[in-house]
């Protein structure tokens, strides 16, 4: 049976019968697997029928052959019956055991059973340590089922076995099986120092897992420790990275389950505690990384999950196994794991070290557990480990020498740490005093102090190095000194820019105020709290790719100012010329300095234009000009506060400046803009015309929207795209203003738009508005339009289309709507309205509408291609003909 891919059939099966009777049923190849070979009997002239049963996915990755006996190809089929015919094979005269099947283990030896053809009593095998070449020189026995002694314990082997059929031997099978540790006699300890698993420990893996003993799995000073990891593939796994469930994790993951297994004899014992060092880690999500105990079994305990990423550290775990004290029973430490560290580093894994399995007389205490950590303090609690009340505690700067660190003795579960250094990791350990005996430790556990003031704080990557994918990092720096301010000095910053960021918090927490978002290359400004605590927290948030060297912090501390700062410095609105300013006083003061200049200029060195109002409009701006703005507080004549800012912005474009895209006079505009500016007036009652003097855009795809007044909620004038020139447009809203959209795609960019804006009072009599042609025929065309002068006189020009603003006189009419006639069918024309206002005074022309006239009998209708190219792409035309009255008539019977 064969899978081209190598993952398996997929959940298709098939079955073989020979003359009629099944002897492969619903066979398959397990996941992962390309190539399965497996026996079944024939006799001369049977009839070997083999069904295609499907039911699973990619059927046509499977094939599968027949091989007589000595492995010669005779025929094959792939995902269905094989065609009837006859097969030539060699059956062997002495017929090789089939199904060979390890029925039990144990420390030393193993049973083996096989199928025989009937009649076969008498076999011969051979056994050699997993991996070797036999002699082939076998040893007889009658024995079905085989038992084998004499091995090594925890240890692998192949036996080889043939039928023995007297003047001739069959071919021979194989089958492997790894014997049993030796049972441990507690108590004892496993540090597996040596590189070596021992007599008593066996390690067990499957198709999408390993185990292995691993320098890397080391806890603390330890040289080696046991390694549990998930696969290359994620195949066979079921459940998300934040959801998997333990019955997903322990009953539908075996193919990437791992474990380490020792079989305990505690039949001389009334306690058995079980410890051990563990550390986790996960790939994509912690639901991917699963451990726990299993004594027989049953589960001791919860499933235990990583907390970050990689950062998690070894933590002593205890287990009271005394439920099963004066008995023999098999213990395992057991992972399931999705995927391994040369997949996605850094693996689902689970790190096992020093492991022992103890009878103490003095319970040790367990849960010992690190909170309200602080620069210079940690809350230290655990739990009882029997009825002791009394506890010795040593703690130190991490990997110190038990015995010479810090030591107490305490009579609570709870002791408060105090007097530490600040962004330092310590261990602390903790022993239950019984009187008359004590525990063994329980430790190290590991904290690390909280960064305080004149250090500098790094990201996990360090000084030198980037920092991880995945990482979500929360840090609360607090003062030393009470009413003290903390301040973050950024040293150097980069991070993913748009995808990893780390976000500062005015306060001890996320819910204070929120001072920024940063990311990407730029340092930012050095940010000081506000917040009553002094304190300023970050959150740092990376996704699972493209690290960058992060960030490097000064932390620094200092009182308050006497003169608080503003705060909530915005600036609201800005036109050609003016900005509004607006700001929070947070010491009653009501004198203020601002500084208006460049962007880019940097705090200010020299004191500020006096103000005394909040808000405030600056006004004598540049149009166009981008601008920062600081602000600081006069709170008497020799205190003032720091300078808030800065708060950039850009002044609008004005009267007699030229409008650019984002490309300039001589670039392209960008892909995926979407850019909005409205334009003033320099004074009340002018009106604001655009003039465009040159425009190019990706004709269909890229558009310039034009709104006659301040927003987008104003009357649509036109949407522009493509190399045409749009006309001059002028406002006819009381503000005076024009507003345009500019909305560009990912793709294919132009030279864009230049714009000259003018502004000029609005004339005495006004343009006409919302000019349409309602209906055109083949001769006619009716037109209307609002007026907006109360005028009742008008003039209109009919012409062929591009042909331009009238520079004469129009025909005089009086009716609005107004039905123009004697024109060219199937004829483009353009048409311009004015109004006549008292009589004499003409306004601006409105227009041009285009329209086309109908085709009439007799015309010669073309595509768009006229008569000698080619019509366009993505066309969709209806045209309908229309008969005039005296076309009608013409057609009248007489």
């Amino acid at each position: 049976m064969i899978d081209s891919y190598g993952d398996g059939w997929n959940g298709n099966t098939m079955n073989v019968s020979v003359n009629g009777a099944l002897v492969l049923t619903g066979v398959t190849i397990p996941a992962g697997g390309s190539e399965l070979i497996l026996p079944f009997a024939v006799t001369d002239g049977a009839d070997v029928t083999t069904e295609w049963l499907g039911g699973g996915g990619f059927a046509y990755e499977t094939s599968y052959e027949i091989l007589d006996s000595t492995g010669t190809f005779v025929l094959s089929g792939a995902e269905s019956s094989i065609t009837t015919g006859t097969i030539t094979a060699s059956c062997p005269s002495c017929v090789a055991p089939t199904a060979l099947t390890v029925d039990s283990t144990t420390d030393v030896g193993a049973t083996i059973s096989w199928t025989a053809e009937a009649g076969d009593a008498a076999w011969q095998y051979e056994l050699v340590l997993t991996g070797e070449t036999p002699t082939e020189t076998g040893t007889d026995t009658t024995d079905n089922p085989l038992t084998i002694t004499g091995c090594y314990a925890n240890t692998g082997y192949d036996l080889y076995i043939r039928t023995d059929c007297g003047d001739t031997e069959s071919t021979w099978g194989m089958v492997s099986f790894t014997t049993l540790p030796v049972p441990f006699t507690m108590p004892g300890c496993f540090d597996f120092e040596t590189g070596a698993l021992g007599a008593n420990a066996g390690l067990s893996s499957d198709i999408y897992s390993d185990a292995s003993l691993d320098a890397g799995a080391a806890a603390f000073a330890s040289d080696f420790g046991i390694l549990l990891t998930g696969g290359d593939s994620g195949t066979g796994w079921t459940g998300g990275s934040s959801d998997t469930t333990e019955t997903e994790a322990w009953v539908d993951n075996v193919t990437h389950q791992s474990a380490v297994s020792i079989t305990v004899d505690a039949t001389a014992e009334t306690v058995v505690v079980l410890t051990f060092d563990l550390k986790q880690t996960y790939s994509y999500g912690a639901k991917y990384s699963n451990f726990r105990v299993t004594a027989n079994g049953t589960q001791i305990g919860g499933t235990l999950n990583p907390t970050t990423a990689g950062a998690d550290s070894f933590v002593n775990q205890y287990y009271d196994l005394s439920a099963y004290a004066g008995t023999s029973f098999n213990l395992k430490l057991e992972h399931s794991g999705k995927y391994n560290a040369a997949y996605s580093a850094p693996g689902d894994q689970s790190l096992i070290d020093n492991i022992c399995i103890t009878a103490p007389s003095c319970t040790q205490p367990s849960a010992a557990t690190a909170t309200a950590v602080t620069a210079s303090s940690a809350d230290m609690s655990w739990t009882l480990g029997a009825t002791e009340t009394t506890w010795n505690i040593e703690y130190g700067p991490a990997g110190f020498t038990q015995g010479t660190g810090t030591t107490g003795t305490v009579t609570t579960t709870a002791y408060n740490l105090t007097g530490l250094d600040s962004n330092t990791t310590y261990h602390f350990y903790v022993q239950a005093d019984c009187g008359d005996s004590t525990s063994n430790w329980v430790g190290p556990v590991e904290f690390t102090t909280s960064p305080g003031c004149g250090d500098t704080l790094y990201d996990s990557g360090g000084a030198t190095g980037d920092y991880a994918s995945n990482e979500l990092t929360t840090v609360t720096i607090y003062p030393d000194t009470t009413g003290d301010l903390v301040t973050f000095t950024f040293l150097s910053f980069e991070t993913e820019a748009n995808w990893d960021f780390l976000t500062v918090y005015d306060g001890p927490d996320v819910s204070a105020t929120e001072v920024g978002v940063y990311d990407g290359a730029t340092v930012p400004d050095a940010i000081t709290s506000s917040h009553p605590t002094g304190a300023l927290t970050f959150v740092f948030d990376s996704d699972g790719s493209a690290n960058r060297s992060g960030y490097e912090i000064l932390i620094s501390c200092s009182p308050a100012p006497s003169c608080l700062q503003v705060s909530d410095l915005v600036v609201s609105t800005a036109t050609g010329s003016t900005a509004d300013i607006s700001w929070t006083a947070n010491n009653g003061e009501t004198a203020w300095e601002y500084v208006i200049q460049a962007q880019g200029t940097g705090e200010p060195t020299t004191a500020g234009i006096a103000i005394t109002t909040n808000p405030f409009t600056i006004t004598g701006l540049n149009s166009a000009t981008d601008y920062e703005v600081f602000v600081r507080a006069i709170c008497d004549a020799t205190d003032s506060s720091p300078w808030r800012g800065p708060v950039n912005f850009t002044t609008s474009p004005a009267c007699g400046d030229t409008l650019y895209d984002s490309g300039g006079a001589t670039g392209d505009y960008a892909s995926n803009e979407l850019t909005t500016v409205t334009v003033y007036p320099d004074n009340a009652g002018d009106l604001v015309t655009f003039t465009f003097l040159s425009f190019e855009t990706e004709a269909n795809w890229d558009f310039l929207t034009v709104y006659d007044g301040p927003d987008v909620s104003a009357t649509e004038v036109g949407v522009y795209d493509g190399a045409t020139v749009p006309d001059a447009i002028t406002s006819s809203h009381p503000t005076g203003a024009l507003t345009f959209v500019f909305d560009s795609d990912g793709s294919a960019n132009r030279s864009g738009y230049e714009i000259l804006i003018s502004c000029s009072p609005a004339p005495s009599c006004l343009q006409v508005s919302d000019l349409v042609v309602s209906t055109a025929t083949g001769s006619t065309a009716d037109i209307s339009w609002t007026a907006n002068n109360g005028e009742t006189a008008w003039e209109y020009v009919i012409q062929a289309q591009g042909t331009g603003e009238p520079t004469t006189a129009g025909i005089a009419i009086t009716t609005n709507p107004f039905t123009i006639t004697g024109l060219n069918s199937a004829t483009d024309y353009e048409v311009f309205v004015r109004a006549i206002c008292d009589g004499t005074e003409p306004s601006d022309w409105r227009g041009p509408v285009a329209f086309a006239t109908s085709y009439l009998c007799g015309d010669t209708m073309y595509d768009s291609g006229g008569a000698t190219g080619n019509y366009a792409s993505n066309e969709f035309t209806t045209v309908t003909i229309t008969l005039i009255m005296q076309e009608i008539l013409s057609r009248l019977p007489s």
